[in-house]
This record gives structure tokens, C-alpha cells and sequence, in this order.
């Protein structure tokens, strides 16, 4: 019985393992989440540009 039991929970602890080290590898695509458009209070619309990693306006703020 004893052994059963550590039997199981050596699996259990290298599924979970297992799983773990399959769910980090996933690259996530970022891409989605960057804005094209940027609106201000005002409702005036800016675009953007990436450089780098960094997400910059096009254009000055319209004040």
C-alpha cells in the first residue's frame, strides 16, 4: 500500500513537471496587444510606430 501510494506521487510530481516545463515554452505573440492608434480626451486620433520594443507616436499631441 505504501508503495502504491509513493508510486502515484512520484507520477503526479512528474506530470506536473512535465507540464510546466511544456506551458513556459509557449512564445506568446505580442503583436496583438500593440495599439495602431492612440486617442486622446479630446478625441483626436495619433498613430504609432514601433521602434524596437518601444511603441512611439507619429505625430506631436495637438494642443
Amino acid at each position: 500500500m505504501k508503495n502504491k501510494c509513493a508510486s502515484l506521487y512520484y507520477l503526479l510530481l512528474f506530470i506536473g513537471i512535465f507540464l510546466m516545463f511544456t506551458n513556459s515554452c509557449k512564445k506568446k505573440d505580442d503583436t496583438e496587444l500593440i495599439p495602431t492608434t492612440v486617442t486622446d480626451i479630446d478625441g483626436n486620433v495619433y498613430n504609432t510606430i514601433i521602434i524596437g520594443t518601444q511603441v512611439w507616436m507619429k505625430e506631436n499631441l495637438i494642443t
